[in-house]
């Protein structure tokens, strides 16, 4: 990993965004090396550069952050697709699950403190899941999405091998025991050859996925 990681900033306020460059900057190792109100044509240049993490406000130029975001993983692959945080100005359960269903890392407010913004930016920068499993069921079993079924994904867990399919048995009993304990200590390493396998970037993605396809019901 180099020392310094290459930041991509993305606001429609300048002055705002002046604000979280000084704030990004302000570690070490993290340098802003592209910077835009979030205008369409910003996207291919992305796509072609080199970016550790971006950082999107839910507020663009072009739209929202998350369509942004969504339209970056779809010319790249979200596999390709830089890590990312979102920026917001006010917490809500729902566009947090669309984040994280969309792969991005993290969510931040403006209600949070400018240490979170620089902590949740690094972690995501470094490859490290900021959400746990049991907050993914919460937002799961609170908002109670419509269910869309995955025909690859069903393919391949009715296709997978015994021991394989035994982790997925796991994951569904801690999810309908809401057991939070063992979902905490769960082996994510157990489902990462699905991760590999199907177009989602984490765990937290793959279990959307799999949530929506009816695949973690009892």
């Amino acid at each position: 990993m180099p020392d310094t990681l290459r930041v991509g900033l993305f606001d429609f306020d300048a002055d705002v965004r002046f604000g979280r460059r000084l704030i990004l900057e302000s570690s070490p190792h993290l340098e802003v090396v592209f910077e835009s109100e979030g205008l369409t044509k910003d996207l291919t240049q992305i796509s072609e550069g080199l970016f550790d993490v971006l950082v999107i406000d839910q507020r663009l130029a072009s739209g929202s952050g998350l369509d942004f975001y969504r339209e970056l993983a779809t010319i790249t692959g979200i596999k390709q697709a830089p890590s990312a945080i979102l920026t917001t100005n006010f917490e809500e359960p729902v566009l947090k699950f669309s984040a994280i269903e969309q792969a991005i890392a993290e969510v931040v407010s403006l209600e949070q403190s400018a240490e979170l913004l620089l902590a949740a930016t690094l972690r995501a920068a470094r490859g490290e899941s900021a959400t746990s499993l049991a907050e993914v069921r919460k937002l799961l079993l609170e908002l109670s999405p419509r269910p869309e079924l995955n025909i690859d994904l069903l393919r391949m867990v009715s296709d997978l091998p015994e021991r394989f399919a035994s982790n997925l048995r796991r994951l569904r009993q801690a999810f309908n025991n809401y057991d939070d304990q063992k979902l905490a200590q769960f082996d994510q390493s157990s489902l990462s050859h699905l991760v590999e396998r199907l177009p989602v970037r984490n765990l937290a993605q793959l279990v959307i996925q799999l949530y929506r396809s009816e695949l973690l019901d009892a």
